[in-house]
């Protein structure tokens, strides 16, 4: 009897995914194109460092209800992951003890040490030196133009001179990387979600539709809900003479974001497939808004990083 040989598995490090509609996705894009090109993969679920009864008490009080939409979508198109890995060395074993064949950091914001915070030498595969694994870096991101240079530079240099394939996913990026790094050998390339056509997300949308029509609708998904950003949304709305429609991206208090269910990833997809415009500070709401097709104004979110933003426009010709 003849045995199909087993695809070789890619490790994966992403940023925590917990409820971000957008991490989610780049990480099932990138999964599914590795998977047209032969391999296997394995999501390393690095979270925060917390004690073990603070991991449990969330997914029994957190996860189970208020993001329960969100853990069945996860858990119905994550292909494999670890168990919730919450330390450097719980990290280190699952590398070691998955007979990996190579370890691959990306996408998003994942060499921003704002996001990372003490785990940030994680993200540029500190815990797997002196292996022979092969390690990737696609499309990582600083999510700025700056990096702190109080962190240890010469450490992430040296970490940097480890890697088989660096990508990046803004032009900055790669300034950065030369710049404080002195590391030379860096490709620009896209976020993982533009690797798939727009007919892989309609797949995804089986699950739960959103309550409003939205069709003839102006829809805003705003990652900060500030009075200044609220008055530029009703503005437009009365020059494109179309109602408006929104998902919160948070609750205002903290009962709401405890309490309040987030909606599916499908309902999310699908506000922008049937929206008729488009006003979003999220950057992977300019990309869904892109893979749908959409007209679409950005509100730009220095806070959160705006050379995400130019670049992308940059890179795909949009920049005004």
């Amino acid at each position: 009897m003849s045995h199909t040989p087993q695809k070789p598995t890619i490790g994966l490090l992403t940023l925590p995914l917990s409820h971000n509609y957008g991490g989610i996705l780049q990480l099932v894009a990138l999964q599914e194109v590795l998977d047209t090109l032969g391999f296997r993969t394995l999501l390393l679920d690095r979270r925060r460092n917390e004690p073990a009864w603070k991991v449990f008490l969330k997914q029994r009080l957190f996860y189970k209800y208020a993001l329960s939409e969100i853990e069945r979508f996860k858990k119905n198109n994550i292909s494999a992951k670890t168990a919730p890995l919450v330390s450097t060395y719980g990290l280190k074993q699952a590398a070691e003890n998955n007979g990996l064949t190579a370890i691959m950091v990306g996408s998003d914001q994942v060499w921003r040490p704002t996001y990372t915070k003490q785990n940030y030498k994680d993200y540029f595969l500190d815990f797997c030196e002196g292996t022979t694994l092969p390690k990737i870096a696609y499309a990582a991101s600083f999510g700025e133009n700056r990096f702190d240079t109080k962190l240890d530079v010469g450490r992430i240099r040296e970490l940097l001179q480890q890697f088989t394939a660096v990508s990046v996913r803004e032009a900055s990026g790669k300034r950065l990387l030369f710049e404080i790094f002195n590391f030379t050998d860096a490709a620009v390339t896209i976020d993982p979600t533009l690797l798939l056509p727009r007919s892989y997300y309609e797949g995804l949308m089986h699950g739960p539709k959103p309550k409003k029509d939205l069709e003839d609708k102006m829809f805003y998904y705003v990652l900060d809900d500030c009075s200044n950003n609220k008055k530029r949304i009703s503005e437009m709305a009365k020059i494109l003479q179309l109602e408006t429609a929104t998902i919160r991206h948070r609750p205002s208090t903290t009962f709401g974001r405890i309490f309040q269910k987030k909606i599916a990833v499908e309902s999310w997809l699908q506000a922008f497939q049937d929206a008729a415009f488009v006003v979003t500070d999220s950057y992977h709401g300019m990309l869904f808004s892109i893979i749908f097709e959409k007209p679409f104004f950005i509100m730009v979110n220095h806070k959160r990083g705006a050379s995400r933003f130019e670049s992308l426009a940059e890179q795909l010709g949009l920049k005004d």
